[in-house]
């Protein structure tokens, strides 16, 4: 099994030497809002493709949360709502 090193990154304090040791980046975060729509403009997708030109086996991963009270239980209430979001991501 290959070795995995994940990094969780909030904002672009990001460099050249972190790209070339890591395997997966956690990114946060991605708002969830009620209509299964996900707002994700963060300046760190600005400069995913930099850190992928840096290293490009790097696997980036989106977590999210709430936007508003009850965003997931609507999202998984609604058969639409969830389309939405699997679109999104």
């Amino acid at each position: 099994m290959k070795k995995k090193i994940i990094a969780y990154l909030s904002r672009n304090d990001f460099t050249e030497e972190d790209a070339k040791r890591l395997t997966h980046v956690n990114v946060a975060f991605g708002l969830v809002h009620t209509d299964g729509t996900i707002d994700e403009s963060h300046s760190v997708n600005e400069n995913i493709a930099k850190y992928k030109s840096w290293n490009p086996e790097l696997k980036f991963v989106l977590s999210l949360v709430q936007a508003e009270p009850n965003s997931f239980t609507s999202v998984c209430a609604s058969k639409e709502a969830m389309k939405k979001m699997g679109e999104e991501a």
